[in-house]
């Protein structure tokens, strides 16, 4: 019977753009939407430029660009800078493969459908591998996105640079190897390796894809063996109910892959949907506040109570600082978790009146918990508002609507790019499958052309 590492590779070089719905094709088209205006709002932010100005000093080629920026890299490393300049605000999914093969199509003429083709592989690879060690790595403390995140960049890579069945195992077994730890503390301390998390996986899965051409690779039975990847995460090798159920695909017309409603950490999603709805019905002077309550699931709680909201990073997981910030704003936006914002004394006093608790979650697991949150508002007058989220905001299967997510990368990229740019970027996207050459997508990303 073949590995798990095998039949992904097998799963990888068997995605034909034939068999990609209209419906696949155009959520892959919003997701790269959305991370691109993601990345164009956080480079108005000039962030991690030691980091950015380290590599352009070391890089010894010019040939992909830096999103957002007239400077050029190195294609692995704009693999890396992208995905850390797109993780910083909180505002896509973390995933690595759209700054991957951004990254290598600058370096081959890649069309739209190879781009597609790619992207879809990468995705079912995503499904599977987090199928099968989400929650392991999430309870040991450790973010599994940003984990997990360079399996699927590399089948992706793989499929859009050709690799062979054989060539794309090495590549995947390979990585799987050399993937980072990425504990959660960066994310509650508040520290640069946080965005950096992205940016590896990114970097990691170009590099793996290539390497693996060589015949470089890690071991063929890396998720079953005695020291593989299930002993160290589930305790066990994975089950054959564990990769049945990991390998049953999705039905294209299911797939989706989520919006984010607000630039935070998910874990808050909850509450700062539980607050929307709450000034959708509600005035609330928040003077007149005395205190406020907020129940959500455990683990949304434990990471916001552990978080220090004293930086981008960490204000961004921690829900007092966010709920403050939505109710003095009546909405919220990234850059109320940036500076000169991240300070104003009015949020942080209204945040330290706001207390989070959590009730027993009956499964705590990834794909289990019940993702929910409720607010109670107490004035000072001894009255009381109160609000409940049962789940996320475009959580499926209401995502977000097109209408919706053109609003939100109209909005990310309306102080960056002309009016004409930003509807150039979105029609280029829009009709992704009928690019010869999808670098054209890149180049718009450049201020003001």
């Amino acid at each position: 019977m073949p590995t798990i590492i095998q039949q992904l590779a097998q799963t990888t070089t068997n995605t034909n753009i034939k068999d990609i719905t209209p419906h696949e094709q155009h959520q892959i088209k919003r997701i790269i939407l959305d991370r691109i205006a993601t990345a164009t709002a956080a480079a108005q932010l000039n962030i991690h430029q030691e980091l950015i100005t380290h590599i352009q000093k070391t890089s010894t080629t010019q040939e992909a660009t830096i999103w957002g920026t007239p400077g050029k890299v190195s294609h692995h490393h704009a693999a890396l800078l992208n995905g850390v300049i797109s993780a910083h605000l909180e505002y896509s999914p973390h995933n690595s493969m759209i700054p991957s093969l951004l990254a290598l199509a600058e370096t081959r003429k890649t069309t739209g459908q190879e781009l597609l083709t790619a992207l879809s592989a990468g995705y079912k690879i995503e499904r599977i591998v987090n199928r099968l060690l989400a929650s392991a790595v999430e309870k040991r403390g450790m973010h599994w996105p940003a984990y997990l995140s360079a399996f699927p960049a590399t089948a992706a890579s793989c499929l859009l640079l050709e690799h062979t069945t054989e060539q794309t195992a090495n590549a995947l077994s390979l990585v799987g190897c050399i993937s980072p730890a990425t504990p959660f503390e960066a994310f509650t301390q508040g520290t640069p390796a946080k965005d950096i998390y992205d940016g590896w996986g990114s970097y990691l899965g170009v590099l793996a894809a290539e390497l693996g051409a060589t015949g470089i690779g890690g071991p063929i039975n890396l998720f079953e063996g005695e020291r593989g990847l299930g002993k160290m995460w589930l305790d066990q090798a994975p089950t054959e109910e564990m990769i049945a159920y990991a390998f049953t695909p999705v039905k294209s017309s299911e797939v989706r892959h989520g919006i984010k409603a607000y630039p935070s950490c998910a874990a808050a999603h909850p509450t700062l949907t539980a607050v929307e709805n709450l000034l959708e019905t509600n005035t609330v002077n928040t003077e007149a506040i005395q205190s406020i309550e907020v129940t959500t699931y455990r683990f949304g709680a434990d990471l916001s109570n552990s978080s220090t909201p004293d930086t981008p990073i960490s204000a961004k997981v921690n829900i007092p600082i966010l709920t403050a910030a939505m109710l003095k704003h009546k909405k919220i936006d990234p850059s109320y978790t940036e500076p000169p914002h991240l300070n104003d004394p009015e949020t942080h006093a209204l945040a330290k009146k706001i207390t989070v608790k959590s009730l027993p979650d009956e499964n705590d697991s990834v794909y289990g918990r019940s993702r929910f949150a409720e607010i109670t508002i107490t004035m000072k007058d001894g009255s009381k508002i109160t609000s409940k989220a049962d789940k996320t905001k475009w959580s499926a299967p209401e995502q977000a609507s097109d209408k919706e997510l053109v609003d939100k990368y109209r909005t990310l990229v309306a102080d960056y790019l002309s009016t004409d740019q930003r509807d150039m970027l979105e029609t280029k996207i829009i009709t992704l499958e009928t690019l010869t050459d999808v670098s054209e997508i890149v180049k718009l990303t450049l201020p003001h052309l």
